[in-house]
Formats: C-alpha cells, structure tokens, sequence
C-alpha cells in the first residue's frame, strides 16, 4: 500500500472515529422506548417501475401502491430467505391502489407478476436503527454502522443492514437515522 493511499485510510478513520465521538454523548442522552407509531408508506408504480424501489419500514406501518402505468400490476411478495410467497395483491387496475400492513419483520423481495422484471424490496423491523435484529438500537448496533461507514455493496465489511435508508452506501443519513432511534425497543 502506498503512503498516500495509507494516509487517506487513516485519515478516513479518524473522521469517523471523531464523527462517532461527537455522536455518542448525544445518543446516550436519547434514551426513549419505542412508541406505537404506525405510519404509512407510498410506493408509486410508474414508467415500468417502483418508486422508492426500496423500503425500510416498522412493524405495523403499511405500504399503499399506487398504479400511474396504463397496465395492471399484481404484486408477488417472497421471503428473501427462503424465496417462498409471502402474499399476492390484488390486480392493481391503472388509477388504483392497493394497501398491505406489515405485522412481522423479514426481508421480502416483490416483483410485479406479470412483468418478473420490475423488483422492490422491503426489510420490515422491529425498531428503526436495530442493524443487528435484537429488538434494541444500542451501542452494538452503532459499532455495526461504524465498521460499514462508507461501504458500499461488494466492498469489505458491506452490511447491508446498516444502509438503513437503502440507498447502497452507509453513510450519515443512516447514521442519522440510528441516533435519532437511539435506546429505542420493541415495546
């Protein structure tokens, strides 16, 4: 490695390690339960796609679909782990809408049936911010997003799970979100 590239690694680090520094006090300040706040989420299918493609939601928030496109989508959910259905919407005719609440935390891909090719995903959690699934935003899962800060997909130590906004890179907004969720658990 050269001098350059190693100076540019440890400088990264240390903004990082100052960023957390500055972080902390003010997340253990953030000490709150989570509170039933169900909230709904809109997707609009328009141009052959889903916008946002991607989602992170709670349990318990719903998700409407609204179809802007002069075709009808029926939506086919599947578990990420094991790829089984998880439900099938309704035909969503042009101009309409369809709804789903979500009551469990998984990882579910969907796809529009009749054209495989249009893909969404939803990662449904028990708390905003819970990086590791332990129902709790703690210091574990702030050392989680600090070892992913500023990865990207394929990059080592990636966690997908700590791009909590799903924009495919761990960065501020992510950490933003976790602070902001800090001390939070499943009620």
């Amino acid at each position: 490695m050269t001098p350059l590239k190693r100076f540019y690694k440890l400088a990264a680090k240390i903004i990082l390690l100052s960023t957390l520094a500055l972080t902390i006090p003010a997340l253990l300040n953030h000490q709150t339960r989570a509170q039933s706040s169900e909230s709904t989420h809109n997707v609009t299918m328009q141009d052959l796609a889903f916008d946002p493609q991607n989602l992170t939601i709670t349990k318990h928030d719903t998700i409407t679909w609204t179809n802007n496109d002069p075709v009808i989508y029926t939506l086919w959910f599947v578990y990420e782990e094991n790829q089984s259905t998880y439900t099938l919407s309704n035909p969503i005719l042009p101009g309409q809408s369809w709804s789903h609440t979500f009551n469990n935390p998984t990882k579910l891909t969907y796809y529009s049936q009749e054209r495989l090719w249009i893909t969404g995903r939803i990662r449904i959690v028990k708390v905003l911010g819970d990086i590791n699934w332990n129902n709790l935003v703690d210091v574990h899962d702030l050392h989680t997003l600090g070892r992913s800060y500023q990865t990207t997909s394929g990059q080592p130590n990636w966690n997908e799970d700590a791009d909590i906004n799903f924009n495919n890179i761990v960065d501020e907004p992510d950490l933003s979100t976790l602070s902001d969720n800090y001390g939070k658990t499943d009620p």
